[in-house]
């Protein structure tokens, strides 16, 4: 709701969200190499915003917020790692993308690395400038907006809507990338007979009936769930999956 004035009906939010889900869904229908520079824009500008972020903020820390004696409990480290460990969820798509590569076995290693280490250093230094400029009760109370509030000390409205529009990018290649791994997941499920054959064919030549029927369930969920109560299911869901992936590729 940050673009939005205060009291925005809710009829257009849901409008808004609607159009980015068909805007993606438009996207990934044109074609895969679509996909990949509609990605690529996205990450080199939310990046390049990230990284002028922690430049600049580093120059403006006060030390007193880093102290110790204001470190949450155990048990808020433990839910903080919990959190860290969910949004790193991510990585699992690029292995969605093996059926578009020329070397899989090659290229899927190498990508999982450079991606896991480069967001790792990226995801430590912005920690360290968001606490830095920003008291703890601060963050609280900012919540899912914590990083664009922790650039207005020293960046002021504008830095707060420049890194807000970072997190917007954000949230655009996660959808972009999530539509197209859906897609692909469904197809390669359904050659190998585990779906239902309507999620194999193609639409116009293209891309499969998998993204429209993904991409429509979407816009369902947006516009008469709660995204909240769904968010929490899927990340339950994402931890006991990944758990029993764990365990077979230990097993196999």
């Amino acid at each position: 709701m940050t673009f939005l004035p205060a009291g925005t009906p809710t009829i257009w939010v849901n409008i808004i969200s609607t159009a980015i889900v068909l805007v993606f869904t438009g996207v990934n229908f044109i074609s895969v190499k679509a996909v990949g520079r509609s990605e690529m824009l996205a990450v080199i500008v939310k990046v390049f915003i990230l990284v002028v972020f922690v430049v600049i903020g580093f120059f403006f820390i006060e030390p007193a917020n880093l102290s110790p004696s204001d470190w949450p409990s155990t048990a808020g480290i433990f839910l903080g790692a919990g959190m860290v460990f969910l949004a790193y969820e991510g990585f699992g798509l690029i292995t969605n993308a093996a059926d578009d590569m020329e070397n899989p076995r090659k290229t899927i290693p190498k990508a999982l690395y450079i991606s896991v280490i480069i967001t790792f250093a990226i995801y430590v230094l912005v920690s360290f400038v968001v606490v830095g400029n920003l008291p703890i009760s601060n963050i609280i109370d900012a919540e899912d907006h914590a990083l664009a509030a922790a650039a207005e000390p020293f960046m002021g409205l504008v830095g707060f809507k420049i890194v807000a529009i970072a997190a917007l990018f954000s949230t655009s290649s996660a959808i972009n990338a999530t539509l197209y791994g859906g897609a692909n997941i469904s197809y390669e499920a359904a050659k190998k007979g585990e779906l239902p054959k309507f999620f194999e064919r193609k639409v116009w030549g293209k891309s499969t009936e998998g993204l429209f029927i993904s991409a429509g369930l979407v816009i369902v969920i947006v516009n008469f769930l709660d995204l909240e109560g769904i968010a929490t299911l899927h990340s339950a869901g994402f931890l006991l999956i990944y758990a029993a992936v764990s365990f077979a590729h230990h097993k196999l």
